[in-house]
């Protein structure tokens, strides 16, 4: 009788455990956007604790939204990048146990500087096809 009722009391023991002393993480959610509004996919969010230097990485989706869970209470540093924009940054964001930080970002445009170098000899015009022209234009007179 006793073995059957072990694992009734043992459910019951468990179910009165406190939520909390369950869920000992917390989250951190957004979506990310570009100055015109429209949704950033595929920019890499990543979280950085600053007490144990734990690194968490995801990227949103193609509505522009990620999650991040399972993360331990502390204090973190979150960062949004994609190449073509600025990167955004939080410092010190505080998570406290099962809590779900919500962080948006508006991705600005990041300026680009392109070098572009010509090499190459210059060509003077042919003088006989130049009059051939300045002929042919004269006699028909566009």
């Amino acid at each position: 009788m006793i073995k059957r009722l072990t694992p009734w009391v043992f459910l019951l023991l468990l179910l009165c455990i406190p939520r909390p002393a369950l869920a000992q993480t917390a989250s951190i959610t957004g979506t990310v956007k570009d100055s015109t509004g429209a949704a950033v996919p595929q920019a890499k969010v990543t979280t950085h604790n600053s007490a144990t230097s734990a690194n968490r990485s995801s990227t949103t989706d193609e509505s522009g939204i990620y999650r991040i869970t399972s993360l331990s209470p502390g204090n973190y540093d979150v960062l949004i990048e994609k190449p073509g924009f600025k990167t955004v940054e939080y410092s010190l964001v505080a998570l406290t146990v099962d809590h779900v930080q919500s962080l948006d970002a508006t991705l600005a445009p990041s300026s680009v500087t392109e070098k572009v170098t010509v090499t190459g000899e210059v060509r003077r015009p042919d003088e006989t096809s130049v009059a051939r022209q300045i002929q042919f234009g004269l006699r028909f007179k566009f």
